[in-house]
């Protein structure tokens, strides 16, 4: 059963985009993070400010751009300001302003037990 996806109107609620464009801010840190030889930090998502939508959904198969730009970043704390533009008019449906926290050796401390489909137990990487 989807969740969000409305399989009546074939769309996602317009708040989804808050997700979408959380997601775009860990793929920038992680290409930035792959460019310089790296793996991608841990990052936690702190805050989403400002959130504006101009549409209530996002239809099935209507093409979305969506951009994360770094505005400021300072001792493991960065503010990303983003959007998302309809493809075809370029034209900004929702925006928003995202503060994230990381650090660089979170990857080594955050190993923990995990448990398979099966209930196997095993550490993490």
């Amino acid at each position: 059963m989807p969740v969000f996806f409305d399989t009546d109107t074939r769309s996602i609620p317009g708040y989804v985009g808050v997700e979408l464009m959380a997601q775009s801010v860990a793929s920038w840190s992680g290409y930035h993070a792959w460019k310089r030889g790296k793996s991608s930090p841990v990052g936690f998502l702190l805050g989403c400010r400002r959130y504006q939508v101009e549409c209530s959904v996002f239809k099935e198969h209507q093409v979305l751009d969506i951009y994360a730009e770094q505005v400021i970043e300072n001792n493991g704390m960065a503010v990303f300001g983003c959007r998302i533009e309809h493809h075809a008019s370029c034209s900004p449906t929702a925006s928003s302003t995202y503060s994230y926290r990381y650090r660089k050796n979170w990857n080594k401390r955050l190993k923990r037990t995990f448990y398979d489909s099966s209930g196997a137990r095993y550490r993490g990487k």
